[in-house]
C-alpha cells in the first residue's frame, strides 16, 4: 500500500547502514556512497546456514541489515555476535586471504553484499 514511500524508507536506512562503515566514512561525496549503494545485492541468510566459512576465498563483503550471527573459528569456537549494521568479509577481499572465520546465522538474516568486482 505505501509502494514509493517503502523504496525510499528502504533507500535511506541502507544509506544509513553504509554511514557506519568505516570503509565508506573516509571522505566519500553523497554521489560516491550512491554509487557504492547502487553496487550492492540484497541477500537472506537461513538460521543455521553458513554465511561465509572459514578457510574459503572470500569474493563477498557483507553489511547485515537484519538479523544476528555467530563468529566461529576452529581455534577458539564462538569469538563474538554480530548485529545489525555490523560488516564481515574486508579483509578477504581487500588482502586477498582465506576467511578468518566461518559466520553462522542465529536467526534469519538480511544482508547487503557487494562482489569483488
Amino acid at each position: 500500500m505505501l509502494g514509493p514511500l517503502k523504496e525510499v524508507m528502504d533507500h535511506n536506512g541502507n544509506m544509513r547502514l553504509l554511514d557506519t562503515v568505516f570503509l565508506f566514512q573516509a571522505g566519500l561525496t553523497m554521489k560516491e556512497k550512491e554509487m557504492v549503494y547502487k553496487s550492492f545485492q540484497f541477500e537472506v541468510a537461513k538460521k543455521g546456514q553458513a554465511i561465509v566459512n572459514e578457510g574459503e576465498k572470500g569474493n563477498k563483503f557483507y553489511i547485515l541489515k537484519s538479523g544476528k550471527c555467530d563468529v566461529i573459528t576452529q581455534a577458539q569456537g564462538k569469538t563474538s555476535e554480530l548485529v545489525k549494521g555490523r560488516h564481515f568479509g574486508e579483509f578477504a577481499l581487500m588482502d586477498d586471504i582465506p576467511r578468518m572465520a566461518t559466520i553462522m546465522p542465529t536467526e534469519d538474516c538480511e544482508l547487503l553484499t557487494l562482489d569483488r568486482e
